[in-house]
């Protein structure tokens, strides 16, 4: 587990481009972009074969005070 984190870590706070969830074939793709000193990066994550999938996402609209 560490070394997902350890890995995942340098994806924080980059920009989803674009999601592809693949229920039939238990993938779950993210091309991402991270910028770094005015300097861009492609990455892609890819997850497979999971059991089960939790999507949370932040109300456009919630102000937060």
């Amino acid at each position: 587990m560490s070394d997902v984190v350890k890995v995942c870590g340098s994806l924080y706070a980059s920009i989803i481009k674009k999601t592809n969830i693949d229920f039939f074939n238990n993938t779950i793709r993210f091309d991402l972009i991270s910028i770094d000193n005015e300097n861009e990066t492609e990455h892609t994550l890819e997850i497979q074969n999971y059991d089960s999938l939790l999507w949370i996402e932040k109300d456009k609209m919630a102000h937060s005070e």
